[in-house]
């Protein structure tokens, strides 16, 4: 006896609603399995850009695979939603139903695309990058109070931290707690902090006045610190209720850890207060602020 095939009405709407639960759905309620699962593949692409952009390393490139990431899922998700519609309203009553079109098969998909999201948002903040938002004008003038931040936790499992990167860790005693400091010294290297300048291997970092001025929520001299062809500026002389920055005798860094700074050096604690920061207590590299706390010109890779 030959089997009588099983016809039953495709909704448009719901076509929609699967294909916004997740990605492809709507098109195997609709009978296209192909497009479909071409459209469901598509849309898992999110983790593996972002990670490109990390290993790329660039700052640019971590905003750009970022904006490109999330631009093409909700691109892909508008149009799988519309041609779904399209072709279950084509379909009509006179749908053939396929062996896919089942509740168990349904539920899968279903399920995958709800998990999905918090499964790879789960995996870019744990392995990937994770964004801060900075609290205090410890990092002033580089990064303000409410400053949005992005910190790469791949960069250091492909390279060693430099000196002067801005980086985000777990100080000392209080772990549960994210502080973001300015590296400056190396394992090894002798660090020495004293009427705000820096000695390095008994060498000064040199300084030059940028303006002397009080600016906007912080006071005191911005100056230029230049180093190995890097420079950043920092803020001398910006008293918190009348106390001076501290001072740090010469020492010598510990192997696997660091010495660190903020560049609003005598608004910071630091080093200076809870001495070097170990090695596994650095959660990443700063790369950009995302959403500055100020004007948008601010925003971008850390300059």
């Amino acid at each position: 006896m030959t089997r009588q095939p099983q016809l039953a009405d495709r909704n448009p709407w719901i076509a929609v609603a699967l294909s916004l639960f997740c990605t492809g759905l709507g098109h195997l309620y609709s009978g296209k399995i192909v497009r479909g699962m071409g459209l469901f593949l598509a849309s898992l692409l999110f983790v593996p850009l972002v990670g490109l952009g990390v290993v790329w390393g660039s700052a640019i490139a971590v905003q750009t695979t970022l904006f490109i990431a999330i631009s093409s899922y909700l691109v892909v998700l508008v149009i799988a939603s519309i041609d779904a519609w399209r072709i279950s309203r084509s379909a009509g009553r006179e749908y053939v139903l396929r062996d896919y079109n089942h509740r168990l098969v349904y539920g899968v998909f279903v399920l995958i695309g709800m998990t999905y999201p918090w499964f790879a948002a789960y995996v870019v903040r744990e392995f990937f990058i994770e964004a801060f938002v900075v609290p205090s004008a410890s990092m002033a003038p580089t990064v303000l109070p409410g400053d949005h931040i992005l910190a790469s936790k791949l960069e250091y499992r492909l390279r060693s931290p430099q000196r002067f990167d801005i980086i985000v860790f777990r100080p000392p005693g209080t772990p549960e707690r994210r502080y973001i400091k300015r590296l400056i010294g190396l394992p090894g290297d002798t660090v020495e902090v004293k009427n705000g300048r820096i000695r390095i291997n008994g060498q000064d970092v040199a300084q030059e006045l940028v303006c002397s001025e009080p600016r906007e929520q912080f006071n005191g001299e911005i100056r230029w610190e230049m180093q190995g062809g890097r420079s950043h500026r920092v803020i001398i002389g910006d008293h918190e209720n009348g106390k001076s920055g501290e001072e740090f005798p010469p020492s010598v860094v510990p192997h696997g850890s660091y010495f660190v700074l903020g560049d609003n050096r005598d608004r910071s604690r630091d080093s200076r207060q809870f001495s070097f920061v170990p090695g596994p207590n650095v959660v990443g590299k700063v790369q950009c602020i995302y959403w500055p706390a100020q004007s948008w010109q601010r925003s971008g890779p850390i300059r």
